[in-house]
């Protein structure tokens, strides 16, 4: 009687594929350490782009990233910037620098996810879930800044915000009595902030909290 031949099973290799720029950006934010991020596969680094308040975050609040800069001049290199004159640097760069990081530092620290409002017409977008698409997290939309808001207007954002599943939020900053120098990161710790969620009134709704 013929032998039939035995089948051979291929062994399963694991292969470990470094994160993503975003997944790297959200495990630092979250305190996480990487170890190997920069270097990709053939040595080539991996380039995670942050705006000012995610490198003050992560530099400031996590103490978990330095800030190298080169230098000018016959001696060459790179030099690492202390949070102070990153601070500064920051405040030269974008002028309402201060009001955008207090915001993005209130909402991170209270485990919110920041990001870019452009597209709906604010300064942020946040919501709770890294992995969860923005729909379907607890989303909002930031005001910022010193500006009047007129009613219409702030119907106008509202509307906006109910035809996109969002929620406004508006977002008062304001400086206790006696604050110091605003040159410095110390000023966080004289700042208050009050948030207000806006929605539109339904009569059939809320009546009955009258």
């Amino acid at each position: 009687m013929e032998e039939r031949p035995r089948l051979q099973r291929k062994r399963r290799r694991r292969v470990q594929t470094e994160p993503s720029p975003q997944q790297a950006l959200a495990a630092l934010a979250a305190g996480a350490p990487l170890a190997g991020l920069g270097s990709g596969q053939g040595g080539a680094a991996t380039a995670v782009r942050l705006s000012l308040e995610e490198a003050v975050f992560l530099a400031h609040a996590l103490r978990s990233m330095r800030v190298l800069v080169a230098k000018r001049g016959a001696h060459s290199g790179l030099t690492e910037l202390t949070i102070e004159e990153l601070w500064r640097t920051c405040l030269r760069l974008r002028g309402d620098f201060l009001v955008a990081y207090i915001a993005y530092h209130h909402f991170r620290a209270k485990g919110w996810v920041a990001l870019s409002g452009l597209k709906y017409g604010a300064d942020l977008a946040f919501r709770r879930d890294e992995a969860a698409p923005p729909a379907e997290g607890q989303p909002g939309r930031l005001q910022l800044g010193s500006r009047v808001l007129m009613w219409n207007d702030l119907e106008a954002a509202n509307r906006l915000c109910t035809q996109v599943k969002k929620r406004l939020m508006l977002l008062f900053v304001g400086c206790l009595p006696g604050t110091p120098s605003t040159s410095t990161p110390a000023v966080l710790d004289w700042i208050a902030v009050e948030e207000r969620v806006v929605r539109r009134w339904v009569p059939q709704r809320d009546a009955q909290n009258l």
